[in-house]
């Protein structure tokens, strides 16, 4: 198979990428799954976005994304800290109230401050 060393992730196992995306209530809203593993992760968000049924966010909001993106339009990479030992791997995503009234809280604020000074 001549495609197989492009489907190598970064530790050598063979793997697919799928970009998944979710609603506030842990509802899968949009996915694309199939890039190789060896894609880098903006590639395969950048082909959503540019897809004829692409990805969309709505005016006005943010999609949280992982640490690997980059913060752009509609889109939100958290704070990571030079600080290795407080770079550790999120193993798992419990939802609450409060995380998702200060996120909305964050993105809200951010949109009025990039409004303001357009």
């Amino acid at each position: 198979m001549s495609d197989k060393p492009k489907y190598r992730n970064q530790n050598g196992d063979i793997s697919t990428n799928v970009l998944g995306v979710c609603s506030q209530d842990m509802q899968f809203i949009y996915a694309l799954p199939g890039w190789e593993g060896s894609a880098n992760d903006g590639r395969v968000l950048r082909d959503a976005i540019r897809r004829t049924n692409s990805l969309r966010v709505p005016h006005g909001y943010y999609y949280l994304i992982d640490v690997r993106y980059t913060n752009c339009t509609g889109f939100l990479a958290p704070f990571q800290s030079d600080d290795h030992e407080a770079n550790e791997s999120i193993t798992s995503v419990e939802p609450s109230n409060e995380w998702s009234a200060m996120r909305m809280t964050l993105a809200g604020h951010m949109y009025n401050e990039w409004r303001h000074r357009s």
